[in-house]
């Protein structure tokens, strides 16, 4: 089935900010960095989680998007 131009860009950008969330998840590792809503501090293997999800879809749809 070959894709249309206008799926494919959507593709390409939904997977390639999935890989910069996943950058800024890891960043928040490594600079220590605390996430605060009402009060509520996120843990950092929410983080960590996060970035292995991240990178897994975004390489998915990376992939998916450029063949």
């Amino acid at each position: 089935m070959k894709k249309r131009g206008g799926e494919k860009n959507y593709i390409i950008v939904a997977g390639g900010l999935l890989v910069v969330l996943g950058v800024l998840h890891l960043a928040r590792i490594i600079m220590d960095w605390q996430v605060m809503i009402e009060n509520q501090v996120f843990p950092m293997w929410f983080s960590a989680l996060a970035v292995v999800v991240a990178w897994t879809l975004g390489g998915k749809l990376l992939k998916i998007g450029c063949s």
